[in-house]
Formats: C-alpha cells, structure tokens, sequence
C-alpha cells in the first residue's frame, strides 16, 4: 500500500453497510506556518446516500476538484456552485477559514464580499512575506476577512494626543545597568493570563493594562488573577472605552476607582456600558504609575528585573495577516 491510499484510508470513516466507499479530500500547504493540513473531507457510500457531505462536481458535472461543502452551511454551499475554476483552491481555504474561526455572514453578498477580501489578504501576506526584512511572519489570522479600513476602525479607532497631565516620567538614571538574558518570557513564571480577545472594539489599551496590571499583581502576591477590562471601559471617565485610550491616563482612573475586580466578576461584553464596580468585590489595587525612557536596552532591563509592562506601539502600517515578529517599520 502506498503512500496515498494511507492517508485516503485514515480519511474514510469506516460504514460496515458500504460496499464501497469514496472520499476526496485537498491537501493545502501553508509555506508561511511551515505546515499542511487536510480539509473540507467528503465520504460517502457508493450504493447509499451520503450522510454529510454535499458534492457539487457530482451535482453538475463539474471538475473533480470542485469544493466539498458540509451541508449546514447553506448559503456557501449554494455560492459554491458559481465559484470560478480558477477560485476553488482560494474558496476551499476560506471555507476552512470560516470553519476555524466560526465565522458567521448574514447574507450571500457578504460571503461573496469577505471571500474577495480574503483573497487580497492571501495575495497580501505572499508579497509582504516574500519583502520582509525583518523577523516578521504573515499568514492566516482571525481578521483575514477585513479590509485594512475596517481593521483599522475597531482596533485603531482613536488618535491621541499627549495627556494634558501625564504620569511621571522615569529618567534612563534609575534603571540599573544589570545584565539581562537574550530571551526571557515572564509566561514560563506564572505571572501571565492566557491571551484575550477584545473582539470588535478598540480596547487594545485596557488588556494593555489589565495585563500589566495582573503581572505585578502575580509577582507580588504569588496570586494571578485575570483582572477586568470591562471594569475599565464602564468606568474609566477620561478614556474613549470601544473608541480608544491611553493606559497612563487608564493607570489614574483605576488608583480613583479604588481596584479592579476580576474578569469572573465583571466580564467583558466588548462595548461600553453603565458603571458597575462593587468595591468589595475589587481583587487588585496600584498605588501609582511610572513612564519609562524610550530606550529599548533600558526597558528590557527593567522588564527583567520587575516584571511585566504596558506598551503604546506607533503603528503606521496596518496588517490583517500578520502573526509574529517584527517589521523594521514597527521599531520605530
């Protein structure tokens, strides 16, 4: 037995009615993730109906490669069948797509519109990959479906001026010049929460805080506890909530607030809404907030010695296909 028929026969579910079985399956090779994967798998009985796959090379006589398209989506099923020869490869890695990220579309004309976005994406993360000089990687990310405006407008949605009343600035002199490691992950030292989603609102800058926030916590108390960024959003009378804010302005309105509570207790609903701290039930308090100099060798000095940070990131680029490291652009 070769190679193909192996991996064919691990595919095929095994239906001891079946006289015999068909199945097709595409093997999609990612270069940027270095890794491949089987998708959009069809079986069905020959002598039986199919029991969950729907075939559309067999319902119109189309090439073999036609897309397999599980029948619960219906209306991508039926867009299926008008998909150019040209767009199967593409529109497979998008119904992959859909499936991975339980993406969800109301009408025809927006899986055809988010599927022509997609493909620019695609074609996007090939060119940036093939120019990138940095350690940056692109590929496939959960916002695949947006156009770099969109993007923009949920994750960027504010520009900010400097603060009328910043928080104080700490000068390159206090910061020892102690030897630090090449690589360091305060992760591996249980002081960092799993990784959150803001979803569609420009909150970037209360995870921000929150995670800085639970990393000091942790290192101080021995106790990790994922802190509230809807706290923040309601409450937090200076910052823009869904459309923006700073963490040093963020910093203030906590010392004000008295605490944060915990994730559990105040959960993130991805929009603003009324004030509702409990001030016993606050689980986290800072005294006070400092700014660091822009010097990259002094912040990872004090990053090493202290613990976990907030940074503001100027992104002139915006990237819906980005995944890990670092452009040149992105250092300045």
């Amino acid at each position: 037995m070769d190679d193909k028929e192996r991996i064919a026969l691990n595919l095929c579910s095994v239906n001891e009615d079946a006289l015999e079985k068909s199945c097709d399956f595409e093997v999609v090779i990612r270069k940027w993730e270095h890794s491949q994967e089987f998708i959009n798998k069809g079986c069905f009985s020959v002598n039986k109906l199919r029991s969950y796959h729907l075939h559309p090379a067999e319902k119109n006589n189309k090439p073999q490669n036609t897309p397999i398209i599980d029948t619960a989506a219906e209306n991508v099923f039926k867009i299926s069948q008008h998909i150019k020869p040209k767009d199967f490869g593409a529109w497979n890695l998008f119904t992959g797509y859909i499936n991975r990220y339980n993406k969800t579309y109301e009408t025809k004309e927006e899986i055809l519109r988010r599927f022509h976005v997609y493909k620019r994406n695609i074609r996007a993360a090939k060119m940036y990959q093939k120019s990138e000089l940095g350690s940056a990687v692109y590929g496939e990310t959960q916002f695949m479906d947006l156009t770099p405006s969109e993007f923009k407008r949920i994750m960027l949605p504010y520009v900010w001026e400097k603060p009328k009343n910043p928080i104080r600035q700490m000068s390159p002199d206090e910061i020892e010049d102690e030897p630090f490691p090449n690589s360091f992950d305060w992760r591996n030292k249980s002081v960092v929460t799993e990784v959150k989603n803001q979803g569609a609102c420009g909150s970037c800058w209360a995870f921000s805080v929150t995670g800085n926030i639970e990393g000091q916590w942790a290192k101080k108390t021995g106790k990790l506890v994922s802190l509230s960024e809807q706290e923040i959003l309601d409450c937090d009378g200076v910052d823009q909530a869904c459309n923006g804010g700073m963490p040093m302005e963020a910093y203030k309105q906590i010392i004000n607030m008295g605490g944060l509570e915990s994730e559990a207790e105040y959960p993130y609903k991805r929009e603003k809404d009324a004030c509702s701290l409990i001030k016993k039930d606050v689980v986290a308090y800072i005294n006070d907030s400092v700014q660091l100099p822009a010097d990259e060798e002094k912040i990872a000095a004090y990053l090493f010695k202290n613990g976990p940070i907030s940074v503001v990131v100027f992104q002139q680029k915006i990237y819906t296909t980005k995944y890990d490291g670092i452009t040149p652009s992105d250092k300045n």
